[in-house]
């Protein structure tokens, strides 16, 4: 799943990153500036790195591969209206194909998995958010996947999209791309923001070549968060999983 590039974290929580991929046992490494280990277009090195040694970017056309060559037969396109549990504990689907009951369900509804999972007494956060990654050309290959969450100014996301290609997706001021402050807006916002971020941070060539929109849930963060409901729900855990970058 993942392009072991290698993924550099900078920011203010290495110590714990650390700690968690030392109990865990992952390979990880601690550089610091001037190393010259540091694979990443930058103008300036950070004084201190973590790198972990096995972390990477998701490779995204692989995994489609994987999931269309082992479930693609079986895909059924519909539109999803409802969804509840029986008094058995099994859930159905109201489709525009009609009902159908299922042992198990999985809801992975992107923007509308709140609407659907709380007719099913599941809560989810409601609020959306735009986003934008943004993509540059950049000179060099082997360049390692990088996570940067600095106690002041942008965060972001970087890593090597293609032959030449510099993805960078940042977390601008919430206030910015707030879901009521609008696309056009927030886009502009973001496009902003990262263009002055590679201008000053990156040597990249500073001109879009590239621009990826998603919506995202503020606050929640990347990551595997599970929230389960039914006769054998088992209540509700959560797992956070911050090791890899990853586009969204």
């Amino acid at each position: 799943m993942v392009i072991g590039s290698g993924c550099v974290i900078t920011g203010t929580d290495l110590a714990d990153r650390a700690a968690a991929m030392a109990k865990a046992g992952a390979a990880y490494e601690l550089i610091g500036a001037g190393s010259g280990r540091l694979r990443l277009p930058l103008v300036e090195e950070p004084a201190v790195a973590l790198v972990d040694v096995e972390g990477g970017v998701v490779d995204v056309d692989a995994v489609r591969d994987f999931l269309t060559a082992r479930a693609g037969a079986t895909v059924v396109q519909d539109r999803v209206y409802a969804l509840d549990i029986t008094a058995a504990g099994t859930a159905v689907v109201t489709s525009a194909g009609g009902r159908v009951e299922y042992d198990a369900l999985i809801l992975a509804a992107g923007a509308h998995t709140s609407h659907l999972a709380a007719q099913v007494g599941i809560y989810t956060p409601p609020l959306l958010a735009h986003h934008v990654r943004l993509t540059f050309r950049v000179d060099g290959e082997g360049w390692q996947s990088w996570i940067d969450k600095p106690a002041q100014g942008t965060g972001t996301y970087q890593h090597q999209a293609g032959p030449g290609l510099w993805a960078v997706g940042g977390h601008v001021d919430p206030s910015l791309t707030a879901w009521e402050v609008g696309r056009d807006a927030a886009v502009e916002a973001s496009r902003s923001a990262l263009l002055d971020y590679a201008r000053t941070r990156l040597t990249v060539a500073p001109t879009i070549v590239e621009s990826v929109y998603c919506t995202t849930v503020p606050n929640l963060g990347d990551g595997v968060e599970l929230r389960r409901q039914g006769a054998r729900s088992g209540g509700l855990r959560r797992q956070p999983h911050e090791a890899r970058a990853s586009a969204r």
